[in-house]
């Protein structure tokens, strides 16, 4: 691990708080926090790389404040992300952790495809669609990556 605990026990802490804080936090930023963030921003990547406590610590005093910071809140009426349900932030949290390819079919190392598989053969049940019509299935990373690969099978 290339930062140092207390670093990593601050993130834990902020993500514990934000829950909470969503209720008192303004739904957008100030425009000061955005001005400061704009000109926080480099102008070029570095020679040599910040380090993660840096980065991370630049992100966390410069980028944070202005972003959208309220939108996961219950007073936020824009654009609906996902991914802010207790259950939906420690699963991302969890995949983030355990960074698996579930691409990797070895079934004899990884029950990674098989948990992707299932997990796909529940949405088809739930929508009532029939298994075996989607014989391939696969999660993507997003939209983005929704569109390239359905193009690639096309």
């Amino acid at each position: 691990m290339d930062f140092s605990p207390e670093t990593l026990s601050s993130i834990l802490n902020l993500a514990a708080a934000r829950p909470s804080d969503l209720l008192t936090t303004p739904t957008i930023a100030h425009l000061a926090d955005i001005q400061n963030a704009l000109a926080s921003l480099p102008e070029s990547v570095p020679l040599s790389g910040l380090g993660t406590e840096h980065s991370l610590r630049f992100v966390r005093e410069n980028i944070l404040p202005g972003l959208t910071v309220g939108q996961a809140g219950p007073r936020y009426y824009g654009f609906v992300t996902g991914g802010v349900l207790p259950a939906a932030q420690a699963g991302d949290f969890l995949t983030t952790i355990y960074d698996q390819n579930s691409a990797s079919s070895l079934a004899e190392q990884t029950v990674s495809a098989a948990v992707e598989d299932r997990t796909l053969e529940m949405v088809l049940d739930l929508f009532d669609l029939p298994r075996e019509r989607f014989t391939t299935r696969t999660l993507t990373t997003g939209a983005t990556a929704s569109n390239v690969l359905a193009m690639s099978v096309y």
